[in-house]
């Protein structure tokens, strides 16, 4: 599985153990629940992109993970505050 095809159900169902078990061992150890902790990676890997390249959003989107550049930019604004074409602004 590459990284950008990761996903919490895939890697429950490679390791034969539940979702339900998963999360709940993740949040005992890691304080947050595996998809929360997906998202943080991937949205903090988004934002060193977007001040380290000249890469569009949609190429970044799919670099982190994201089939489409819709969701992406949905959940980028709900974890920064920011459209991921604001961002890039305030870098500027």
């Amino acid at each position: 599985m590459s990284e950008n095809d990761f996903s919490i159900s895939k890697f429950s169902k490679e390791n034969n153990i539940s979702r339900g078990y998963l999360n709940n061992i993740f949040v005992k150890n890691m304080g947050i629940t595996p998809a929360n902790y997906l998202l943080k990676l991937r949205m903090e890997k988004a934002k060193i992109d977007f001040s380290s390249t000249t890469k569009m959003i949609k190429e970044i989107a799919k670099d982190v993970g994201y089939t489409d550049q819709y969701t992406f930019s949905k959940a980028f604004k709900r974890y920064t505050g920011f459209s991921p074409m604001n961002y890039q602004k305030n870098l500027l």
